[in-house]
């Protein structure tokens, strides 16, 4: 019995086909590995510069502050966490920041700005809570320990449909810190764009003084003005010591430009303090506007000053 011839080319047609089905396999995996890689590319490419596209508005406002920084070259700032209505902090407060930073570092060599990661770990290091930088001394330490020479700060408010922004900046004069603050120049408005409001659960709403009343100075408010301001009665008795001193007031000035709820928040005695809070509630002021134009109420402190002539 003969041995049954074998069929050959059968089984090397059945060899090369299942080679090319490998080979092609592994090409379509190459090639959707590469398409991957480019896409991964681009997006990370569009992120990053997107992150160094802050908003229009917010880049606008750095533009503005930015000569106010230029007497040395390059300068370096640090900025801190914007504050909230009523003092607070929120996670958007580190956002804004965020942002500002970034549109500060697109104004020009003369302006270096500190990476706003090194003052996330310098607060981490001191074991504080990212509000403590809104006080002043905490952030001029802050500022020293990250070798900055100007410290921008900023506060946000709701105000109509838009966010209002006030900016404060302090330079580093010899031993001392410079800081400006109220001026008009240093004032804005921002959108809150929905995507940002949704990532951080907020709205216009949540970001307005809880009892409607601003603070003069912040969020895009300025001051009021006295237009009408008679000096206070001198006490008897402090005229009869030749005592002088000042007395510190909180009041809310209305939008009709009358202070109302008045309190002493820093007394000086000899009948003093009696005589300022009488004599604020018959002052008749300018109203604090919002960067609009618009008059609101306003949380104001008023020093009266008692001096002997």
């Amino acid at each position: 019995m003969q041995p049954r011839p074998l069929h050959i080319a059968p089984l090397i047609l059945r060899i090369l086909l299942a080679v090319a089905f490998c080979v092609e396999l592994t090409l379509g995996l190459a090639l959707r590995t590469h398409a991957q890689t480019q896409a991964s590319e681009k997006t990370q490419g569009s992120t990053k510069t997107q992150a160094q596209q802050p908003p229009a508005d917010v880049q606008e406002l750095a533009n503005r502050l930015a000569p106010n920084l230029s007497r040395m070259h390059p300068i370096r700032v640090l900025v801190l966490d914007f504050e909230a209505p009523d003092g607070l902090w929120l996670p958007f407060s580190a956002w804004l920041a965020d942002q500002f930073s970034a549109a500060l570092g697109n104004v020009g060599k003369q302006v270096e700005v500190v990476p706003r990661s090194k003052l996330t770990v310098a607060i981490a290091e001191r074991n504080f809570k990212p509000k403590v930088a809104f006080d002043e001394k905490t952030a001029e330490a802050l500022a020293e320990s990250l070798e900055a020479q100007v410290i921008v700060s900023g506060s946000f408010a709701a105000i109509q449909n838009a966010l209002g922004i006030a900016l404060t900046y302090g330079e580093k004069e010899v031993d001392s810190w410079l800081i400006q603050r109220g001026r008009d120049d240093l004032r804005g408005k921002i959108s809150l764009p929905s995507e940002v409001s949704d990532l951080f659960g907020i709205t216009l709403d949540s970001l307005r003084p809880k009892d409607g009343i601003y603070q003069g100075g912040k969020g895009g408010i300025g001051f009021p003005a006295c237009i009408r301001c008679p000096h206070p009665v001198y006490p008897i008795e402090a005229s009869k010591k030749k005592a002088q001193g000042n007395v510190f007031l909180l009041a809310t000035i209305s939008v009709e430009g009358r202070a109302t709820k008045i309190k002493v928040t820093k007394g000086a005695g000899f009948g003093f303090d009696q005589q300022a809070v009488k004599a604020v509630e018959g002052w008749e002021f300018k109203p604090a506007k919002d960067v609009d134009g618009n008059t609101v109420p306003v949380r104001q402190t008023i020093e009266v000053t008692f001096h002997l002539y």
